[in-house]
């Protein structure tokens, strides 16, 4: 499993149900991170050491030993744990192993998790290299699929992706601590309905369309309160 950043947030907390829920009678997952950080301490947790490699540059403009060294490395550590499949969560700066991935001929799965631009360079080294494409929404392939200059020399076909939403753990959800303590913290009234928006504040998770929707069911229930976290 490669994974392009150390940091924990949705994808990173998906990946990590992935691997904690994996069958080990059958598989033995490895993860490879670019940078030690909250997602490492997080495998460690559920008894995964990652191997940290670090692949963040941009592989036009990366240094030519550099780059080598870093082809090397992940071919010895694919070799050494004698790896079968190459699952990647999010695909960004793992182009970089793209001669890796062209000597090693080993099935590859790419997770497309938002509605990032892939750009040329990165679309054309995934339709060689890549057995399959996830999409975890029917939206997410849509944007995928857009139609594109370069569509005439790159096009990956349908019967590669598939919408596969994320598994969610429901037992993780049993409250910790009494709601009224939350809504006390939140100087929520009895009588007063609670809605909160929970996720990283960048233009992706749409807090201001939470916001837009906040002014509509207050003109029938005004009675409620609004909570971004």
């Amino acid at each position: 499993y490669i994974n392009d950043n150390g940091t924990l947030f949705g994808g990173e907390r998906c990946l990590v149900n992935i691997i904690e829920h994996l069958d080990k009678t059958k598989f033995v997952p490895f993860v490879l991170l670019p940078d030690k950080g909250l997602l490492e301490k997080k495998f460690k947790e559920i008894g995964i050491v990652p191997y940290i490699l670090d692949f963040r540059f941009k592989a036009t403009q990366a240094n030519p030993i550099k780059f080598i060294n870093l082809t090397l490395k992940f071919i010895k550590f694919v070799k050494e744990n004698k790896i079968n499949l190459i699952h990647i969560n999010l695909y960004h700066y793992s182009v970089n192993f793209w001669i890796a991935f062209l000597f090693l001929r080993l099935p590859i799965i790419i997770h497309i998790r938002g509605r990032e631009w892939v750009d040329f360079f990165k679309k054309f080294i995934m339709s060689i290299c890549c057995k399959k494409i996830i999409c975890i929404s029917e939206y997410t392939k849509r944007v995928f699929l857009q139609k594109r200059r370069s569509d005439f020399i790159i096009k990956i076909g349908t019967d590669r992706l598939e919408v596969l939403y994320d598994g969610i753990d429901v037992y993780r959800f049993f409250p910790q601590k009494h709601i009224n303590s939350l809504r006390k913290e939140c100087r929520v009234d009895d009588g007063e309905n609670l809605i909160a928006l929970i996720g990283a504040i960048n233009p992706n998770k749409g807090q201001e369309i939470f916001v837009e929707v906040a002014k509509i069911v207050l003109q029938h229930y005004p009675k409620t309160k609004f909570l971004i976290l």
